[in-house]
């Protein structure tokens, strides 16, 4: 599974600069992966899913710490750390919701990226530009 979630970015080059690209993967949840598991309605595809959430809950309790720790990720010059990455990690953590709310934000994050085209579109353009296989 793709962390891009957590760090929200996703580069690709033009003109031999980094930008932004809108094409954002909340998790990289293929359709071999779904495969693996059986399909979307399977037990394990569930179980999957409850792992998921129950990981991102145990995480917000935290945020602080982890927000901190990415902090010192800043100057690394990563570009995943560009912009208002604290900001939004922050705020894909949704410190503001209710552990049942947030559980159902998580939910429709892992639905919404089951087959998603964005995944196919994303891995097909790192292949391009860096030659990594998908």
């Amino acid at each position: 599974m793709d962390i891009s979630f957590i760090l929200v970015r996703i580069l690709r080059k033009k003109k031999r600069h980094l930008i932004e690209n809108d094409l954002r993967v909340d998790l990289k949840l293929t359709a071999e992966m779904i495969l693996i598991m059986g399909d979307l309605t399977a037990p394990a595809f569930q179980w999957f899913k409850e792992l998921c959430i129950k990981g991102y809950l145990a995480l917000r309790p935290y945020r602080h710490h982890f927000i901190t720790l990415v902090a010192l990720m800043l100057d690394t010059g990563l570009p995943c750390f560009r912009g208002h990455t604290l900001e939004q990690l922050n705020a894909r953590l949704k410190p503001d919701a209710s552990e049942a709310e947030a559980a159902r934000y998580m939910h429709e994050v892992i639905s919404r990226c089951a087959h998603s085209l964005r995944t196919r579109l994303y891995d097909y353009i790192q292949y391009q530009q860096n030659s990594i296989p998908y």
